[in-house]
């Protein structure tokens, strides 16, 4: 049996305990939260040991999540490798590309597994675009696009729309066309709303195929979230492959196919599983700390690269 436990009972975190629960073969042990009060409210339910310092996690622990705000991730994710848990960490692994190549290396010398929450990954659409990508040839251009309604959360300002709105969309792209992105060629980022960080960006990206990619991100004032909130389109030398998330794949070459689709699985559930599955078995099929490091790889290079500007 495999014990875990969950750092950080907001709502993710919530969600990372009661798919735990469901996993064969996984016994929640622990569940941790500075705050009490919220401990208190969310752990009823959960067959877990309720705590308040991540320290007190017993040594018998075999993986944690950490579901906390991306500003503590570095910290806490550091702090349980060095104490030999397996660690699986809700995107962004860091807020630096140095801290998440330094949790990558110490994740090896530990001998642990480190896996990033990229949990479009297992969205129906984006697994049908990847089995799908190889009938346009080569990809030559990726063009995404990506809009939320921003929802008032204060640490959204700091971390920013790159990493907290498109940071699934920078790992989609490389996991559908299997590309590593190479050279950041343009960067605009949008401080429109007054934010420390970017409420807005368009990047121009070259992949080491030679793929180029127009990425797209923007915080609306209002936008009624069902989901329909990413369009990706890839242009190889035999048509095209559209993806519109939570509805339909399409593959325009000399033909037309679509594919559509009603409501998705619940992927944070398939994310753990992949992850537990890799710790029992030694398996490669998760997002890992590679994963991360390219995604965030982006980010960076689209910070040194943009002009500073006030407005849009």
């Amino acid at each position: 049996m495999l014990r875990s436990a969950v750092v950080g009972l907001g709502p993710i975190g919530t969600t990372h305990a009661t798919c735990l629960e469901q996993l064969e073969g996984v016994e929640l042990a622990c569940v941790v939260d500075a705050d009490d009060s919220r401990m208190q409210t969310r752990k009823v339910g959960l067959g877990a040991m309720a705590l308040t310092d991540v320290e007190a996690l017993p040594d018998d622990i075999d993986m944690v999540t950490v579901a906390v705000p991306p500003a503590a991730h570095y910290r806490l994710v550091e702090a349980l490798l060095k104490r030999g848990f397996h660690v699986f960490c809700e995107k962004p692994l860091a807020l630096k590309l140095a801290e998440a190549k330094a949790l990558a290396a110490l994740a090896q010398r530990q001998q642990r597994l480190l896996g990033v929450g990229f949990k479009m990954r297992y969205e129906p659409w984006f697994a049908k675009a990847r089995e799908l990508i190889e009938r346009i040839g080569p990809p030559y251009q990726v063009i995404t696009t990506k809009v939320q309604a921003f929802g008032g959360k204060d640490w959204v300002t700091t971390t920013g729309a790159m990493q907290e709105l498109s940071s699934h969309d920078f790992d989609l792209i490389h996991h559908i066309a299997g590309v590593r992105p190479r050279r950041m060629l343009s960067a605009h980022l949008s401080h429109r709303r007054g934010w420390p960080a970017e409420d807005g960006f368009s990047l121009l990206v070259e992949y080491d195929s030679g793929m180029l990619g127009s990425l797209n991100g923007w915080y609306c004032d209002s936008f009624a979230w069902d989901g329909r909130d990413n369009t990706m389109r890839f242009i190889g030398p035999q048509g095209y492959l559209s993806i519109d998330r939570f509805e339909r794949v399409v593959v325009h070459t000399d033909s037309e196919e679509v594919f559509s689709f009603e409501g998705a699985p619940n992927t944070f559930l398939l994310e753990l599983q992949a992850f537990v599955r890799a710790i029992e078995t030694g398996s490669t099929d998760y997002p890992d700390a590679a994963a991360g490091i390219d995604s965030l790889w982006v980010v960076e290079e689209a910070y040194k690269t943009a002009p500073v500007i006030s407005g849009l």
